[in-house]
């Protein structure tokens, strides 16, 4: 990510404007886990200027069993 000059780097820079232009943001974490790395994105010291940072909703852990299938899936019977 440090070579500005990649087709990743500038893939990566197009979503991360787009996800500044959403209403919200949901991130596959437990909130309490990540205070650290949430802390500053909410309080605005990520962003340039005066952009505002999209309300993020921490909704997880989502996980996936081996196989393939949701672990809080509903069987029907």
């Amino acid at each position: 990510m440090q070579d500005r000059t990649t087709k990743v780097y500038n893939y990566f820079m197009e979503i991360v404007i787009q996800m500044l232009k959403s209403a919200r943001i949901i991130v596959n974490t437990v909130e309490s886990f990540e205070k650290r790395v949430l802390n500053p994105i909410l309080d605005g010291l990520c962003t340039p200027g005066e952009q505002t940072v999209p309300r993020i909703y921490s909704l997880g852990p989502l996980i996936v069993s081996g196989d393939g299938k949701s672990s809080g899936e509903v069987k029907p019977e």
